[in-house]
């Protein structure tokens, strides 16, 4: 690759948004360079530094990484693609879990990291990445200290063992008030004093194309595309992959995941552009086969990816409300004892032909039970009843049967079966609650299709975030964090409470502490 130089018109201006003010900066590219690619392609080269840090994406591990690196001296280079930082914590719960913390100081829980790492590897049934894990909780504790030290609030309870899936044996498990966009609120003025010290510099609105690799394979930079359409090449001694997943990428979700895409339910900017540019460089994509579905979610039609019509989510987890229904799959069988814990149920749905299943019931339970759908008034369950097409309601179960589309004597076999156990108090299954049998018409029926809320195959690292072939090497100069290294890393085969947020803003800001720098 040769360089010569290329004449710039000087400063170009752009906003600075984090959702809940906006701020203008000015960016100015000094000192730019052409670099010939092999391809015969041009891009212009930043040379006025060689940057200590580059972090793809100003999210959930991009902003705690950006704001340490540049605080102990390292220059950092954020590019964000969208017009704010912030990432997904603008639509997360910002639910995080740490052991060791001044919190649980305060209130005489006596926990650690050993305690915490043995706990959740036994929730996830040691199916997360050790070493992964391992750096998580050694550096969650210090995470949670420091955010409240910028003022996050939570509620008196905290912390908690756990609020919906498998509980913690000690309280470890905290939900800052204001959700995630609470956390970007405490982070943000750090971000700007980073940045307005002179180490920080942030390109926003601005999307990365690849990765820039030497002759033995070294990554030393990246090629990014401005909102205008103009390429330009970014230099630095360390590349951090923080772009986040790829739900909103139906062919990379699949892909990778092995499961459709039902529903895009999440952040815009999930496209898995990291991802991409990894597995160019030479990363592996691990983890698809641990994915593990969200429950509830009622489409709005079957043109998938579809939105959601509602979500009765909180309703099908048996801590907050017992069912009365029962749940089929396509064929027309029960396939799970309907009161198990979350992790069971979502295991059991995501294993499913298509990850579908129905639940059923009679009039007799529609009166008594308490209310499935609280999201929806009586109107608009009847509306839905009638004419929204993952809803039924029939005068007999072969009707029923007909209309969602499972055969009618397995439908029939399945509910007598069902009314046995209910008579006898024994189900084969292992089911307990069984208030009434189903068997007094009209008969109801509404389908729940598996989605995601985050993806758990992404970029395979190691314990130091390094991203790593598929024979396991290291590639020189690449690191991956949050959630395009793939949930799996800190989840397992299930959902681990704090395992998304709290590792992506523990192991940011580890790497802003650690990453090698000319300071």
């Amino acid at each position: 690759m040769t360089e010569r130089p290329v004449d710039k018109k000087g400063p170009s201006k752009r906003k600075f948004i984090q959702g809940l003010a906006a701020s203008a900066t000015m960016f100015a590219i000094g000192g730019a360079r052409v670099a010939y690619a092999e391809d015969g392609a041009e891009y212009p080269v930043d040379s006025k530094i060689r940057y200590d840090i580059i972090a793809i994406g100003g999210g959930t591990a991009g902003v705690p990484l950006a704001i340490h690196g540049a605080k102990r001296g390292a220059k950092v280079l954020v590019i964000e693609k969208a017009p704010q930082i912030g990432g997904t914590l603008f639509l997360a719960g910002g639910n995080m879990s740490a052991a060791g913390t001044r919190l649980q100081a305060r209130k005489g829980i006596a926990d650690d990291p050993n305690q915490f790492f043995a706990d959740v590897m036994r929730l996830c049934h040691y199916q997360a990445n050790p070493p992964v894990m391992r750096r998580f909780v050694d550096n969650a504790a210090a995470v949670v200290d420091w955010l409240e030290e910028l003022g996050m609030t939570l509620p008196p309870s905290d912390p908690v063992k756990g609020t919906g899936h498998a509980d913690f044996n000690i309280p470890r498990y905290i939900s800052p008030i204001g959700s995630g966009r609470a956390l970007v609120a405490r982070m943000l003025p750090e971000f700007l004093k980073a940045e307005a010290g002179g180490n920080l510099r942030v390109l926003m609105n601005t999307g990365a194309k690849e990765l820039v690799q030497s002759r033995d394979k070294r990554v030393t930079g990246v090629i990014v595309e401005s909102a205008d359409g103009v390429r330009t090449q970014y230099n630095g001694r360390n590349i951090v992959l923080a772009s986040g997943g790829c739900l909103m990428n139906k062919e990379l979700f699949e892909k990778y995941n092995g499961k459709p895409l039902y529903s895009l339910r999440v952040y815009p900017f999930s496209n898995g552009d990291g991802i991409v540019m990894g597995v160019k460089a030479g990363g592996h994509v691990s983890g698809g086969e641990k994915f593990v579905a969200h429950r509830g979610v009622i489409l709005s039609d079957r043109n998938f990816p579809s939105p959601a019509f509602t979500n009765i989510g909180h309703e099908l987890n048996p801590r907050f409300r017992l069912p009365w229904e029962i749940e089929v799959n396509t064929l027309g069988n029960r396939y799970v004892a309907e009161d198990s814990d979350i992790d069971t149920l979502e295991r059991a749905q995501t294993s499913q032909p298509g990850m579908a299943c129905w639940l059923v019931w009679d009039q007799e339970i529609y009166d008594k039970a308490p209310p499935l759908f609280v999201k929806l008034n009586k109107d608009q369950q009847q509306k839905a009843f009638e004419s929204h097409p993952m809803f039924a309601k029939a005068g007999s179960l072969d009707e029923l049967a007909e209309k969602i589309k499972v055969p009618s004597a397995t439908l029939l076999a399945t509910v007598n079966a069902y009314n046995q156990s209910v008579e006898t108090k024994s189900d084969p299954l292992g089911r307990s609650h069984m208030p009434l049998p189903v068997t007094k018409g009209p008969f109801y029926a509404v389908q729940c299709l598996g989605s995601a809320i985050f993806g758990w195959a992404g970029i395979d690292i190691d314990g130091d975030m390094r991203v790593i072939t598929k024979e396991g090497r290291p590639i020189p100069g690449l690191y991956a964090v949050g959630e395009v290294a793939g949930g799996w890393q800190t989840h397992g085969d299930v959902v681990v409470n704090g395992g998304t947020v709290t590792p992506a803003v523990a192991l940011g800001r580890y790497l802003g502490l650690t990453l090698p720098a000319a300071i």
